[in-house]
């Protein structure tokens, strides 16, 4: 059985699931998973266009969308939500959320003024945490407070925090490029370029950030008076970036990151835990490409890159032995 070092503790594999496949539904190589609650897996399958609900074995419960951009249909959806009275959110990059009812009927559709709209995640008190990008020549915000209920944008939170000309890059792909979780009482936010944490309360206050000093974490150089991108990249492309962001068990957050954006020594990932003040507590190194993890719990997955077929996950929990 293998085990796994993360941030001092034994982690252990115990189980597998295969994301099953029929007739009707042939997945394709951009699938993502978005959360595991209770008996089921909600997925999104970018390229076909389809949201897709499975049980905790991998077995296809149901399935729906199609690609395009009337009512019902879903154009690069990048995001799935089960609200608590059973509806479904579901966002598309384009910046457009429908709701669905249970049955995968569209209850109201709303087309927001987030650009580039990737994830969503429930907060406690309803509303609905979206990240994407609304990106203006004075502003970039890449995080918002969605109201499921009225289907609009209530506020605008967490600025990109640094000026991206400093590192020749374009600021639509900065913005696009940052983690959000939901850790005891607050919003925890991060930016893939930097090594710090960002707290939130649930009305989109910011209460406080906090830099996370560790060897492990390489920072990004500014360059200044960068005039090529491509040049630029080979500077700074051994850089840290952040890569995920998850509420453990205890409260704590884990933050993934790669070690070495260029890809070299085969890309290794890493990957610290803090207080949800943002306190390094551990930190380990070449750790298995976690995906995702059921908010809340030491339980996380990853893909099983050994296995002789596609969209087969790994389970693993922290040994308690």
């Amino acid at each position: 059985m293998p085990f796994w070092n993360l941030y001092g503790q034994v982690f252990k594999k115990i189980d597998t699931f295969v994301l099953e496949e029929t007739d009707d539904v042939l997945l394709s190589g951009d699938v993502q998973i978005q959360n595991i609650r209770n008996d089921i897996i909600l997925v999104v399958d970018k390229a076909q266009s389809h949201v897709l609900i499975y049980n905790r074995n991998g077995k296809l419960l149901s399935f729906w969308g199609r690609k395009g951009n009337g009512p019902g249909d879903l154009n690069q959806p990048t995001s799935a939500l089960k609200l608590p009275n059973g509806n479904i959110l579901v966002t598309e990059f384009n910046g457009r959320i429908t709701r669905f009812s249970p049955s995968a009927e569209v209850v109201d559709i709303v087309s927001t003024k987030v650009n580039r709209l990737n994830k969503s995640l429930l907060l406690p008190n309803g509303k609905v945490l979206l990240t994407g990008n609304n990106y203006t020549a004075e502003e970039h915000y890449l995080l918002y407070l969605f109201d499921p209920e009225n289907m609009v944008v209530d506020k605008e939170i967490f600025p990109l925090p640094f000026d991206p000309k400093v590192y020749a890059m374009q600021p639509l792909t900065l913005a696009e490029s940052s983690y959000a979780t939901v850790c005891g009482d607050k919003i925890i936010a991060a930016h893939s370029m930097l090594p710090e944490l960002f707290f939130f309360d649930f009305e989109g206050t910011q209460i406080g950030n906090k830099t996370i000093e560790s060897e492990l974490f390489s920072v990004m150089e500014k360059v200044e008076n960068a005039t090529n991108p491509n040049e630029t990249v080979k500077k700074y492309g051994a850089a840290s970036w952040i890569w995920g962001l998850y509420c453990m068990d205890n409260g704590n957050a884990g933050i993934k990151f790669m070690k070495n954006l260029t890809g070299e020594g085969g890309n290794p990932v890493s990957f610290m835990l803090t207080t949800n003040g943002g306190e390094l507590l551990k930190e380990s190194s070449d750790i298995p490409f976690i995906l995702f993890n059921e908010h809340q719990t030491d339980t996380l997955y990853s893909l099983d890159r050994e296995a002789e077929v596609p969209n087969s996950f790994i389970k693993i929990v922290l040994n308690r032995d």
